[in-house]
């Protein structure tokens, strides 16, 4: 049929499809969630190793979530491509890495590789990097990210390995080439025979030498044979013998020649060419596949005398020590690096669970200095835990060893709520269906072209013409404009400061702020206000305002745990800076012993998140449990107790 109308009337449908793909653009709400996880982050009391699980169940938009919250931490240099901002080593880096002769800035030389092999090596434990200085965010608020997806990595031994690649790759690949080339030859000399190396580079010197050896040979048995033809033809003796000199001559100072030239442009050229795998990562998946050191050991094996190096335990190993640099070169205590892992709960029972060890082995203190963000649907990952402890999920003592398995990892558990049906979820259809459309021209018309469509200044706010496609920034949009936003929040956040605010006085005084310095907005916070806010959140929250809550919440828990407290404290804290995110958005506040009620439910019965979600608890609450899941009577006998919740979970669910 729409072939026919085609051909009959010149009609071609238009049937755009939003394809399944995250986006940073907030149509959904989640906004006030990916500040509150960035301010968490950011805040000074919180201290690494954590792990934050965002759960939620499969196309919620956790992966976008997240995105916002990288967004946030480590705001991106291109959103169309989503490249990381460029980080440069600080100036006492580079001049532990600067070589004696040529600039620092400028590639790594066969020269300077020769250089090396007889001076110590730079030491590179007191190594780091300058923030990125992005417009967006002050320095002191910049986070380094990594993004990993284990689904790629489906082969259990290669689990490690990948995490380990992603956080040295992601992380150094945003160095300039010169400074990364160094650092990783500062590295990798400290595991290669420098004399072997040395005379490596003297043999592809000489290698240079031999095209213009081969003409010097050439010239001098040319010269031979005319001294040879000369004895046997006397009377054309003195003329043969002084071509020969002079072909001998020419043919010596041609060699000369041609050698320093030959020497002096393999001096001169990058070492990244002979010499590649010395001044990169060595690849640890290759390792964990069986091919360790198939890169540098394999190019060159005189240059490795530890016959470890050869093996997977070794390899590994080594790749340990080059994660421990790379972390030492970019993370902090205050400023820890932040590793995104997606699609936790697409990954074989087999490989989550080799996640799930990963990640203990930086919480076990290993290396401390990380911030894990795991977006999972807990059901279908508790439940791959137990597919592969089977035996132990038999036993009756253990019904929930899945999630107790995820309890002993994630100390921050935040369930995702889904859209609004009134706000969010309307707006995410609009944002999906209103797609820009060119006038329909007459049939005999040549196609009209459709008018620029300009996005809005700040697209992270804003849903744009597809959420579902890869975020895109404004149309002409460059430093001036982020130079003009900066400019403007900083003026609000000074206004909103000269108020005093307290936490539960912030969005009255962000909208006053608002009003003074941009009275032409209105009365709804623009995100530059909200931005600002969130700023002076940062530095108001105190546990001090929350301590009566807390502390009357904990008995809620029915546990003495110290485990489950902290993770119920995190909770508490989390729900708090979300309630603040929502009250700058104009909804009500919550109690804080709303608060500490629905963060106790969320750690007792973390199985029943889904089910609450959806609107449930309130009927709980009143008795109403029909079509439910089996309750237990602790939780009937915990939903009677005041304050009811029915209304916060609605909102932080």
């Amino acid at each position: 049929m729409v072939q026919w109308m085609s051909i009959s009337t010149g009609f071609e449908p238009d049937m755009p499809i939003a394809r399944d793909f995250w986006t940073a653009d907030d149509a959904l709400g989640y906004a006030p969630y990916a500040d509150a996880i960035a301010a968490f982050v950011r805040h000074r009391g919180t201290r690494p190793p954590l792990t934050i699980g965002v759960t939620a169940p499969w196309g919620a938009g956790k992966t976008s979530l997240m995105r916002m919250v990288q967004e946030r931490l480590d705001p991106r240099a291109d959103r169309d491509r989503w490249t990381a901002t460029p980080l440069r080593l600080s100036d006492d880096a580079r001049r532990s890495l600067r070589p004696k002769r040529g600039a620092a800035d400028e590639p790594v030389t066969n020269r300077e590789l020769l250089a090396r092999t007889t001076e110590p090596v730079p030491d590179t434990d007191d190594l780091d990097v300058q923030p990125p200085h992005s417009r967006r965010i002050p320095d002191d608020e910049w986070r380094p990210t990594v993004w990993f997806n284990p689904w790629m990595y489906q082969s259990g031994e290669q689990i490690w390995a990948g995490l380990a690649y992603e956080i040295i790759t992601q992380v150094t690949g945003r160095l300039k080439p010169a400074d990364r080339e160094r650092f990783w030859l500062a590295l990798n000399l400290r595991r290669v025979d420098r004399q072997a190396l040395r005379r490596r580079i003297y043999q592809q010197l000489a290698e240079r030498f031999l095209p213009w050896l081969l003409w010097l040979g050439l010239a001098v048995a040319i010269a031979l044979i005319g001294v040879l033809v000369a004895i046997v033809v006397p009377p054309a003796a003195d003329a043969l013998r002084a071509v020969s000199a002079g072909l001998a001559s020419v043919g010596g100072a041609t060699f000369v020649a041609g050698s320093v030239v030959a020497a002096l442009r393999f001096l001169r050229s990058r070492a990244a060419v002979p010499f590649g795998p010395l001044l990169q990562v060595p690849n640890p998946v290759q390792a964990a596949a069986g091919q360790a050191g198939a890169g540098m050991k394999g190019a060159y094996p005189d240059l490795v005398p530890d016959p470890r190096y050869e093996s997977r335990l070794g390899f590994l190993h080594l790749v340990q020590t080059d994660m421990r640099r790379v972390l030492d070169l970019v993370a902090t205590e205050r400023r820890p690096l932040v590793v995104f892992v997606d699609d936790l709960d697409r990954c074989s029972p087999g490989t989550v669970v080799q996640v799930i060890e990963a990640i203990n082995l930086f919480l076990a203190g290993e290396f401390p200095h990380c911030v894990f963000v795991v977006a999972m649907e807990p059901a279908v990952v508790a439940a791959h835990v137990e597919a592969v402890y089977k035996d132990l999920a038999s036993q009756p003592a253990a019904p929930t060893l899945g999630w107790r398995f995820l309890e002993k990892i994630v100390q921050l558990p935040l369930s995702l709520p889904p859209p609004d049906p009134d706000r969010q979820r309307s707006r995410y259809m609009t944002a999906l269906l209103d797609q820009p459309r060119g006038s329909v021209p007459p049939a005999t018309a040549e196609p009209a072209a459709s008018p620029p469509v300009t996005p809005p200044l700040d697209s992270a706010e804003e849903p744009s013409a597809s959420p579902s496609s890869p975020p895109a920034e404004a149309p002409g949009a460059g430093a001036a404009d982020d130079a003009g936003r900066a400019a403007r929040v900083r003026l609000l956040e000074i206004a909103i400061r000269r108020r005093s605010p307290v936490t539960d006085t912030l969005a009255a005084a962000a909208l006053q702020a608002q009003k003074e310095v941009l009275p032409e907005a209105g009365d709804n916070l623009l995100p530059e206000t909200s931005e600002a806010a969130n700023r002076v959140l940062v530095g108001l929250y105190s546990d001090d305002e929350a301590r009566t809550a807390i502390v009357a919440g904990v008995p809620g828990l029915d546990s003495d745990n110290p485990r489950e407290i902290k993770r119920f404290v995190n909770l508490f804290r989390f729900y708090r800076f979300v309630v603040q995110q929502q009250q700058l958005q104009g909804l009500p506040p919550v109690s804080g012993a709303e608060i500490a009620k629905l963060a106790a439910f969320a750690i007792r019965w973390p199985h029943l998140l889904a089910e609450a979600a959806r609107g449930n608890l309130g009927r709980w609450e009143q008795g109403d449990v029909a079509g439910a899941p089996i309750l237990p009577t602790p939780l009937l006998n915990f939903l009677r107790t005041e304050p009811r919740i029915g209304a916060a979970g609605e909102r932080l669910l």
